[in-house]
């Protein structure tokens, strides 16, 4: 009895220690690819996923030839008043913050999730993975003038 009380202690503090590096390392990644500027090229709604959240988020989503920019949707639309099973979809339960993220840190390429066609946006050092529909993030790829890095 005494071993299992250990153990389940164990267990519970590196579930612990496992969230709170998750936490310090999404709000780091937040802090340094923070946008707070004008973004003048075309933005693109869509539905924004990344590979630590279960659920998507709806943002911007636009390119110029240096980054990669993700933005959230104006306060005043539905999309942020949506809500599934107590899930808020707005981009801001991800990142309080519009972020820029320059092209040498991301990788992308084509894939599939759930069946679905998917465009991932890869930040390996960070260990950071943002997909959005193909369709969208080919148009966004062309908009920077780049292609899929691999596929």
């Amino acid at each position: 009895m005494h071993v299992s009380k250990v153990a389940f202690a164990i267990a519970f503090a590196a579930a612990i220690a496992l969230v709170l590096w998750n936490v310090f390392r999404v709000r780091a990644y937040q802090r340094d690819y923070r946008f707070d500027g004008l973004f003048k090229g075309t933005l693109h709604d869509c539905q924004l996923g990344v590979s630590s959240a279960e659920e998507l988020f709806y943002c911007r989503i636009g390119a110029t030839e240096d980054a990669l920019f993700l933005m959230a949707l104006a306060r005043d639309d539905e999309r942020n008043r949506r809500k599934f099973w107590g899930y808020d979809h707005n981009f801001r339960r991800f990142s309080p913050t519009d972020l820029r993220i320059p092209w040498q840190d991301l990788e992308c390429r084509v894939g599939k999730l759930f069946l679905k066609d998917v465009l991932w946006f890869e930040n390996h050092p960070r260990r950071l993975y943002l997909y959005v529909p193909q369709e969208v993030g080919e148009r966004v790829l062309k908009d920077a003038g780049r292609r899929v890095s691999g596929g």
